[in-house]
């Protein structure tokens, strides 16, 4: 979502289900949301007066996104379009490109989903991995961790670019056999 052009971020969206008109408004807030100018973006962009006029107190960061979650600040972002996005987007590609080997959006066979898709792809040395830690005690209460990893192909490359305490912790498939062992050892 930082360095992907308006145009990528279209065809991705389109691609990913968003109609012909949402997809050109989200993409359009994501560049208005990340780049340090006060002009919005033609076609559907929103700058500080359109928040405001949408009775957001909040503005566009005009900064680089930190995470994936910052698409729930967009003006037009809804509960169904992120749910679409978050799947298939990152804040960690410098590239700005979709990488064959790693990203939904591309079939096995080299080919995409939209022939539109085709000239921005570019293949990547580095991967990232999201890394989600949920504890659940007996009540039901939760507590999260979540992580991105790094790793750029070679036996040195690793980093941890993000760690954050969830807001919202969900359940996400079922449990590893070890955290009924981990949860009774820690008395839950």
């Amino acid at each position: 979502m930082n360095t992907s052009p308006r145009p990528l971020l279209e065809e991705a969206f389109r691609a990913l289900g968003l109609s012909d008109s949402d997809a050109p408004i989200i993409a359009a807030e994501i560049v208005d949301d990340r780049d340090p100018d006060d002009t919005p973006e033609p076609g559907g962009g929103a700058e500080a007066p359109q928040y405001r006029a949408r009775g957001l107190s909040y503005g566009p960061r005009n900064a680089p996104f930190g995470s994936i979650d910052e698409l729930d600040r967009l003006p037009s972002m809804t509960p169904r379009l992120a749910a679409a996005l978050r799947p298939a987007v990152t804040v960690w590609n410098a590239s700005g490109g979709l990488d064959p080997a790693l990203n939904p959006l591309l079939s096995a066979g080299g080919g995409t989903k939209s022939d539109g898709l085709r000239a921005y792809t570019r293949p990547s040395l580095r991967q990232f991995y999201e890394v989600l830690v949920v504890a659940q005690t007996a009540t039901g209460s939760r507590s999260g961790r979540d992580a991105v990893l790094s790793v750029d192909g070679r036996s040195t490359g690793f980093g941890l670019l993000a760690w954050k305490t969830m807001a919202s912790v969900p359940l996400v498939g079922t449990a590893h056999p070890a955290c009924e062992r981990l949860r009774m050892a820690l008395g839950g």
